[in-house]
């Protein structure tokens, strides 16, 4: 999995730190050549709001859906509360309908 920063600046979920290093790891299972490219951070007071591009091969079961060797990408968007440096909570939209539709298509 490649993960980059080209700027510093759905489901609806909340958790802390490990179970989001965890929803990672899961989609890297799920996606294989991963890359995980931050579009947008965007920082004030205690928060941080992140805009996310996902792009890889469906190579596990996403969703229910067995792998389809399909070529997808899409966009999430991940919250953070801040303390001491360190990220307490996260919540974010993943779009779960897009990358169903994607995987399901001919």
């Amino acid at each position: 999995m490649r993960i980059e920063t080209t700027r510093l600046i759905i489901t609806e979920f909340t958790m802390d730190m490990a179970d989001a290093v965890g929803i990672l790891k899961i989609v890297a299972g799920q996606f294989s050549d991963l890359t995980v490219k931050v579009l947008d951070v965007f920082a004030e007071g205690g928060m941080v709001a992140t805009r996310i591009l996902y792009d890889g091969i469906h190579t596990g079961t996403c969703m229910g859906i067995p792998a389809t060797g399909k070529h997808i990408t899409f966009e999430a968007m991940e919250n953070f509360k801040v303390e001491n440096g360190k990220i307490t909570e996260s919540w974010g939209y993943w779009p779960d309908t897009e990358i169903e539709q994607k995987l399901k298509s001919e």
